[in-house]
């Protein structure tokens, strides 16, 4: 678990294969291990977001992409399943609201991913 705290999120190779291992070694499925980093990830990205909410939007859709923008990401893209125009969505309003989202968000997936499965015991 230290090896995964320590890499960079460029090395896709070896945080997948940190996650698999992980996963084997454990009772928690890979999908939950993969959702812990993104956990992880996105605590970073919340924290060295710039300041200005155009550039601040533009690195949170860049951070989801990067997942693939899962089904039940806190992100909205301007355009994308709304009619929000660029000056619409590249707003403080709009960034504040996403944050929030993103917060409750992690939140929520902190908790779920806390609670260890448990194994069935034999009768």
């Amino acid at each position: 678990m230290a090896d995964l705290a320590t890499i960079s999120e460029r090395d896709e190779d070896r945080v997948e294969s940190i996650l698999a291992k992980l996963a084997e070694e454990g009772a928690y499925p890979y999908d939950d291990e993969s959702r812990k980093w993104m956990v992880v990830m996105l605590e970073q990205e919340l924290a060295s977001l710039p300041a200005d909410p155009l550039y601040a939007l533009l690195h949170l859709t860049d951070f989801w992409s990067e997942f693939g923008f899962p089904a039940d990401s806190p992100h909205e893209v301007q355009g994308k399943g709304n009619n929000m125009t660029p000056t619409e969505y590249y707003t403080q309003e709009t960034y504040d609201r996403l944050l929030g989202q993103h917060k409750s968000w992690l939140e929520r997936e902190k908790a779920r991913l806390s609670v260890r499965p448990e194994k069935a015991s034999d009768p």
